[in-house]
């Protein structure tokens, strides 16, 4: 692997890194949305944000497939 690929690859994982943890606020976002009455528009909004995000992360992993690491968790919101 040449210095270049290895950088784009390491860069690759930090993107990855930081959309998943932005899905996972997303969804912790829709959860207390969907209690919410009247927020059905601002949570349909977040899920079309989490559609973006995770097809983000899918074009990523199909151009730079990583090894697979254990996801971090995200707690809060």
């Amino acid at each position: 692997m040449t210095e270049t690929t290895n950088r784009d690859a390491l860069q690759a994982a930090y993107f990855v890194r930081e959309l998943e943890l932005a899905a996972d606020t997303l969804v912790c976002q829709i959860a207390k949305l969907d209690l919410l009455k009247g927020a059905q528009r601002e949570a349909q909004r977040r899920r079309r944000e989490l559609y973006d995000v995770r097809r983000q992360i899918e074009a990523i992993r199909r151009r730079f497939p990583l090894p697979s690491s254990p996801r971090p968790s995200h707690r809060g919101g």
